[in-house]
């Protein structure tokens, strides 16, 4: 079956009464014309997808004592929700492939919003665990959707801007969500879970905003298709490499940061709160720039220095004597971060045509989740042996040798240069 993208011929000059390929897959659909719709969509769904982890985390106390569970049990609230990404992403992103986009959004959407509601009626902590892995689920099956949503909505460098725009409206939503959920817990411990049936509304915007259009179907309906298109493509899995980087430092940072801080007696617990929103605020901000930038500097060179970034200040968070030297590295930090959260995005749809997006979106996405899910393993597994000052060392070294060896990426610089996504290689 060949991978070649979809002509590059402006909407009209393809008749409406195309006669699919052979093999069965529809023709692809135009760009639709509404993409500050899709925009605004995919924003919507970012924020509330993001609702479950940030509104709800003011309410694990309450649910601690409600439920008598102790600090270690407590770790699977948050452990629940991310296994479901390790394993599901890619079958749920195989299945959904075949399904009209709309519908596919949509029922994710409803099934997350049902989930997340029904958590407030949780009698023990076993059920509500229950929910938050069909949650999961669904959070699985609708994150990837995001991103071709934005590859079919947008071409050549508006891309980038689209998911430097989405990056923006994640870290504002970081910011605002726990704030909302501290106001709701304040009412109840069931104020977060009872206001995710809200997302709803989302699911019916995406009802109205989005067409019909299927991917390409898979050869098979497993995960081998989704890896066979990945390893298709130049630097396919390179490309996966980023996000499962980005997220595996990421979420080292939140996990020990603030011990490190607080131990080396840098901040204490308020000053390492701090620290990490003046990351998340940076990345925000570098997010904002990225589009900028690609007009300047080939896109490899950008992410294998962001790369850098980061483990220059994973290498510099352990020798921060006070928080004003915290806030600097963590500012660092947030830069390298940003960059790349806008990048392993951009490369999902800068590497793949549109068609054929929703299988190495899936793959993206899986990649991700595994190294939200690796990043406490890994360091729990360095503390058994050594100090946290010296595994944050070994990330950094890590961070060092990924970007050397992304340097592989640069095979894919063309590819960002202004104009639809090049043909891509036959699978």
């Amino acid at each position: 079956m060949s991978g070649a993208a979809p002509s590059a011929a402006p909407p009209s000059a393809a008749p409406p009464s195309a006669a699919p390929p052979p093999d069965g897959t529809p023709p692809a659909a135009p760009p639709p014309d509404g993409t500050r719709s899709a925009l605004l969509l995919v924003c919507a769904m970012t924020v509330a997808l993001a609702m479950t982890i940030h509104a709800v985390a003011p309410a694990v106390p309450e649910i601690q004592r409600r439920f008598g569970v102790d600090d270690g049990d407590a770790g699977w609230f948050t452990l629940a929700y991310v296994l479901p990404g390790v394993f599901l992403t890619i079958p749920l992103g195989t299945l959904l492939a075949r399904a009209p986009r709309r519908l596919a959004v949509a029922g994710s959407l409803t099934l997350y919003a049902a989930a997340g509601a029904a958590q407030a009626l949780a009698g023990d902590y076993g059920t509500l665990l229950a929910l938050r892995l069909l949650q999961g689920a669904a959070f699985a099956a609708a994150m990837p959707l995001t991103v071709v949503i934005v590859g079919d909505a947008y071409r050549g460098l508006a891309q980038v801007r689209a998911f430097a725009a989405r990056q923006v409206v994640s870290t504002a939503a970081e910011f605002a969500l726990p704030l909302i959920g501290i106001a709701l817990v304040a009412l109840s411990w069931r104020g977060p879970f009872v206001a995710q049936a809200a997302i709803a509304l989302v699911a019916a915007a995406a009802l109205v905003t989005l067409d019909d259009r299927r991917s390409a179907r898979p050869a098979r309906g497993d995960g081998r298709s989704t890896w066979r298109a990945v390893r298709a493509q130049p630097c396919g899995t390179a490309v996966l490499a980023v996000g499962f980087a980005r997220m595996l430092f990421k979420f080292a940072l939140l996990a020990y940061l603030p011990a490190l801080l607080v131990r080396g007696g840098a901040a204490d617990a308020a000053g390492a709160g701090v620290v990490l929103a003046l990351a998340a605020g940076a990345a925000g901000v570098a997010a904002a720039f990225v589009p900028r930038a690609l007009r300047r500097l080939p896109a490899a060179r950008m992410t294998c220095a962001a790369l850098l970034v980061v483990a220059g200040a994973l290498a510099a968070f352990p020798l921060a004597g006070d928080l004003p030297a915290a806030c600097a590295v963590a500012v660092a930090f947030g830069v390298g971060d940003g960059v790349l959260a806008v990048m392993q995005d951009a490369y999902v749809t800068r590497t793949w045509p549109e068609g054929a997006r929703a299988q190495p979106a899936a793959a993206s996405q899986s990649a991700r989740n595994l190294g939200k899910a690796a990043a406490p393993l890994a360091v729990a597994a360095l503390l058994t042996t050594t100090s946290l000052t010296v595994a944050f060392c070994v990330l950094a070294g890590a961070a060092a040798l990924l970007a050397c060896a992304l340097r592989s990426l640069r095979a894919l610089d063309r590819r960002f240069a202004p104009g639809p996504t090049p043909p891509a290689r036959a699978a």
